[in-house]
């Protein structure tokens, strides 16, 4: 058992070189856990709100922090210090990811668009608007310059990160929550809020 935060739990990720958990949730803090110990390696307060996304870059050495405040943030993991602020959404923000490369960050809110970031310099490269919903899920394709989007409003969608145009819809009968795609590019796996899995 793992014990430090006060409040629910809203993400984890692993860290898998190191033996190595990443939590975050209600109470504002980024903790990381050593699994060979079940000891808390390292814990600081990320946001002014609570936390709702983390994802670790491709080369492990990055978390990226999506808040109810509206801010994402990119850490260095080893220090666990602040590295650089995303600043653009109105709303909370649900879900965050790197692309497969690393260069460039997406993140979803509750004020229905997703942002396309480039993590060098913090500068926004798209915004994305369209969903009539809260993002709840992003997927950068792995060999293609495309963004997977899925929102409240039972739709997800595929964009084409060179210009921001909407390519293809797909309308659901549910509302997806997870997206997940094979590193070939060839399936996509949605999850929904139903208990069902679509391929």
């Amino acid at each position: 058992v793992l014990e430090g935060h006060v409040g629910a739990i809203h993400a984890i990720t692993l860290i898998a070189d190191d033996m190595q958990l990443v939590s975050t949730g209600k109470d504002c803090t980024i903790r990381i856990w050593d699994l060979r110990t079940h000891r808390q390696h390292k814990a600081w307060i990320a946001h002014k709100d609570s936390v709702n996304s983390l994802a670790v870059s491709p080369d492990q050495q990055y978390i990226l922090s999506g808040s109810d405040d509206g801010v994402v943030r990119l850490w260095q993991r080893r220090q666990g210090s602040l590295l650089r602020e995303f600043v653009g959404h109105t709303g909370a923000i649900t879900v965050s990811v790197f692309s497969q490369q690393g260069q460039l960050i997406a993140s979803g809110s509750r004020d229905q668009t997703c942002y396309i970031w480039q993590v060098e310099n913090g500068r926004v490269q798209l915004r994305l608007s369209g969903h009539e919903g809260a993002i709840t899920a992003l997927v950068f394709h792995p060999n293609q310059p495309l963004l997977i989007t899925a929102a409240t409003d039972r739709t997800f969608r595929f964009w084409q990160i060179s210009d921001g145009a909407e390519l293809h819809r797909v309308e659901t009968a549910e509302i997806i929550t997870q997206l997940v795609i094979s590193q070939d590019g060839s399936f996509l796996v949605t999850a929904a809020n139903t208990g069902m899995f679509h391929l």
